[in-house]
């Protein structure tokens, strides 16, 4: 039985059967990582076998044995957690972080711990620090950042779903490149009690799977009020899997921003998005033309306001890591002989670059006022529209040997940082493939706390597309 192939919700329906025992489904992924993650790099680390025969089959919750890959940003008492760094840490507390421990609570299997770019920052030749991620769509292209192994390894069937973090797109991106479904949920929702931060007031832990019906499963888990996070939403728990179904889409306006499709998106994304626009007034939406803040103020906004904020992280919070330099060193001083060869040149970019920040206090208070005006520019956008429908990436995912310059990164067009800066929900589906067989995404934007009807949303267009049978179709070698 190739249970790699099923969806995690219907392997937690055979469990419920008992067509199936947890033990097997364990048993069954972890021979699947031993076997295919040389191949893959997904994960940096996973559970030995050993281990596993201790697993038993009266096993309960809504997890039953169920695998889960965690983004090694996320703390698991029985893994250390890197961050895909050179760097040793000397930190040896080990605890579980609060959307892992849900996850434990409800039977869940923690499969291992999954490949990053250093730090969850992505640099522009996707050269990582310790192993490189292959996308299983085309080992010779990349699966996107940061939740790399994430991703790779529930698109290569190595485990059923997988959670990652999105600070910029972390989720979206890596999902959208493996043609598989990525939530970014509102600022709030999912504790981040337990997360190595990249930049506080834009990370939020997400679920990477291969269907809107198994992130809102795993949604309805690891969501919920934590004391430990300060800010956390306090508003009342969101049900993702307690929706009707819809049979159309009568009254809900999708917004579609004239720059989405500009001459900078590749002719195959731009292809699949009025495709998508398409079968959505089929069904009986609505598409609005829209304009959106200007991109490139959103994104040189994301920049100042992360790359200050990954500065007082990794100063703050890392000091103990041997080569990297304490706060009170001067900016000179930040990237020296001792540390030179053991941060990555994209971390060290990102130090440098939110050091100037954070030394130009005035650069980033008025971040600050920008991200606050972009914010009630687009809470004008959702008075014309319910959702913001646009591409999730530009292009589909890129070849690894393309060695594109630091700054076309800062240049390119930008989708997905839009909802860090505004703390909205965001899912990204696949819709389709390119000319060369590669998954394109389409990502659509919701308003605050409208998570559930987003996800409803999506599910209603993932049926439209059927794009699981082209997954099976295509990635049959896995």
């Amino acid at each position: 039985m190739k249970l790699h192939r099923k969806q995690l919700v219907e392997l937690v329906n055979m469990i419920k059967n008992k067509k199936i025992k947890p033990a097997e489904i364990i048993l069954y992924f972890h021979k699947r990582i031993v076997k295919l993650n040389p191949i893959i790099k997904a994960f940096l680390a996973f559970t030995r076998e050993e281990d596993l025969q201790n697993s038993v089959d009266d096993i309960d919750g809504k997890l039953p044995g169920i695998p889960i890959g965690i983004k090694d940003n996320i703390n698991t008492s029985i893994f250390p957690t890197s961050c895909a760094a050179k760097i040793e840490s000397n930190i040896e507390e080990k605890y579980n972080a609060f959307a892992v421990e849900k996850i434990l609570a409800e039977g869940g299997v923690i499969a291992g711990k999954t490949n990053l770019n250093e730090f969850g920052m992505v640099p522009p030749n996707y050269q990582d620090s310790l192993i490189t991620t292959l996308n299983p769509w085309n080992l010779a292209h990349i699966p996107g950042g940061s939740s790399s192994g994430s991703a790779a390894a529930v698109a290569a069937g190595l485990i059923p779903a997988s959670l990652g973090t999105d600070t910029g797109g972390s989720v979206r991106i890596p999902a959208a490149h493996c043609g598989l479904v990525g939530f970014k949920p509102t600022y709030g929702l999912i504790s981040r009690c337990g997360v190595v931060a990249f930049a506080p007031t834009l990370d939020q832990i997400g679920p990477i799977t291969k269907s809107v019906a198994d992130a809102a499963y795993l949604m309805d888990i690891i969501a919920g009020y934590d004391v430990q996070d300060p800010l956390m939403s306090k508003t009342p728990e969101i049900s993702f899997t307690d929706k009707k179904k819809l049979d159309d889409f009568l009254g809900v306006k999708f917004g579609l921003p004239a720059d989405s499709l500009n001459n900078k998106v590749a002719n195959s994304t731009r292809a699949k998005i009025k495709e998508l626009a398409n079968k959505i007034t089929d069904l009986g939406g609505e598409i609005v033309d829209i304009n959106l803040p200007d991109v490139e103020i959103t994104k040189i906004t994301y920049y100042i306001i992360a790359q200050s904020e990954v500065y007082q992280e990794l100063t703050d919070k890392i000091p103990k890591n041997k080569g990297l330099c304490s706060k009170k060193d001067g900016l000179s001083n930040r990237i020296n002989l001792s540390n030179s060869n053991m941060l990555s040149k994209e971390t060290k970019r990102r130090i440098l670059i939110g050091g100037f920040v954070q030394q130009n206090k005035f650069l980033y208070s008025q971040a600050l006022k920008v991200r606050t005006k972009i914010i009630n520019e687009f809470n004008d956008v959702f008075k014309k529209c319910d959702f913001v429908l646009t591409p999730t990436t530009p292009y589909p995912a890129e070849e690894i040997a393309n060695k594109r310059k630091v700054v076309s990164e800062y240049t390119k067009p930008d989708f997905t940082t839009m909802a860090n800066i505004t703390g909205r929900p965001a899912i990204t589906l696949p819709v389709g493939l390119s000319e060369d067989n590669l998954p394109i995404g389409a990502q659509l934007l919701g308003d605050y706390y409208a998570d559930a009807k987003s996800m409803q949303v999506a599910e209603n267009l993932e049926e439209l597309l059927s794009f699981s049978e082209i997954r099976k179709e295509q990635l049959a070698l896995f």
